[in-house]
């Protein structure tokens, strides 16, 4: 993540020493080891180095942060989210707008320094396809910039109680979860709820709730990918059906957004019988005039493509080719363009430095 030292050199000068000093310690250290990007100003840094005791590797480091300053300065600009660590009144930590500010005594709190910890709800399916996703995509967002993150597990239904636990190390924590809507205007679940009740219980605002802009990670993937996979062969009836549902959305004007393929249980599948019991009115109606579309039957099945989905696209070079193409689609960027990028800004890290 960016951590900007938003200070004047008298702001600096009237500040703790103390906590100065350990807070521009910690963040040299961070950006040399590329676990955040610092962007400091000039005149900051020659004060720092005036005044502040540094070895020669944290001087070092000092005067690269100094002098790509004005190059580094514009991502601020760029960035849905960064630290402003700023002359504030002590025992300030607030979001205003894409920022968190820190007073220095915030700041002095080490576990900002360690990497952001990306925390999924499962290691063996989203953590891996984020990671293709940002190896894919983070140099649309940010360039050249490499990303840096610590991988977490969240263990489905546990990962509120994991990201509070991370929270309370006062770690920077981006949390990635499924909304498991079953349609666009779906209530929030639970476990979102529960999640983002923890920055206000916490008093901590650097956890940030990336909820898929779909049912869950599986559904990032097109149906064009799922259908090159062993899984489809064996079910070419009802990728027909669905690629029907998406021709006739199409055609209907219906915003990408607003797709089927997006809600639609890609392990399990469904039909008219799970559809028919659903207790919410508008969801089995929007359910069931998408599946118009494709077919028909009023006893329709459409069946799901089991649980591995993901690794089964990762380990398949057509698959994961063919992703690579529709990724470079705006209808793709456009649904998910906005989810991707906050991800990436929030793991964008330093150059790591080894001398």
């Amino acid at each position: 993540m960016i951590i900007h030292f938003d200070i004047t050199a008298a702001q600096a000068e009237s500040a703790n020493q103390n906590f100065l000093q350990v807070c521009v310690s910690e963040a040299l250290r961070a950006h040399r080891l590329g676990h955040h990007l610092v962007i400091i100003n000039r005149s900051v840094a020659d004060y720092c180095e005036k005044h502040l005791d540094m070895n020669s590797i944290d001087r070092a480091t000092l005067k690269r942060l100094r002098s790509n300053y004005t190059q580094t300065a514009g991502l601020l600009r760029q960035a849905t989210f960064y630290v402003r660590i700023a002359a504030l009144p002590d025992g300030t930590v607030r979001r205003v707008g894409n920022t968190v500010e820190l007073s220095i005594d915030q700041a002095y709190i080490t576990g900002v320094y360690e990497k952001t910890i990306l925390l999924v709800e499962d290691e063996h399916t989203d953590g891996p396809l984020l990671k293709f996703l940002l190896n894919n995509l983070s140099t649309k967002v940010v360039g050249q910039l490499p990303l840096s993150f610590q991988p977490l597990h969240g263990g489905g239904e546990r990962i509120p109680d994991i990201a509070r636990s991370r929270v309370r190390e006062r770690r920077i924590v981006c949390a990635v979860v499924d909304t498991d809507k079953k349609f666009p205007d779906g209530t929030p679940s639970l476990k979102m709820k529960r999640l983002g009740q923890i920055s206000t219980d916490e008093d901590w605002p650097l956890i940030f709730v990336n909820a898929t802009p779909c049912k869950e990670t599986e559904n990032l993937i097109p149906v064009e990918v799922v259908a090159l996979l062993d899984c489809a062969r064996e079910r070419a009836a009802d990728i027909s059906i669905v690629t029907r549902i998406g021709q006739g959305e199409q055609k209907a004007g219906n915003p990408a957004t607003d797709a089927f393929w997006l809600y639609f249980d890609i392990k399990d599948g469904c039909n008219h019988e799970q559809v028919g019991k659903l207790a919410h009115e508008p969801e089995r109606a929007w359910i069931l005039a998408k599946v118009a579309h494709g077919t028909k039957q009023q006893d329709f099945k459409i069946a799901g493509f089991g649980p591995h989905v993901v690794p089964q696209v990762l380990s398949t070079n057509t698959a994961c080719a063919r992703f690579r193409d529709e990724l470079r689609r705006k209808d793709w960027w456009d649904v998910f363009g906005s989810f991707i990028s906050d991800i990436t800004w929030l793991t964008v890290g330093g150059v790591r430095q080894f001398t």
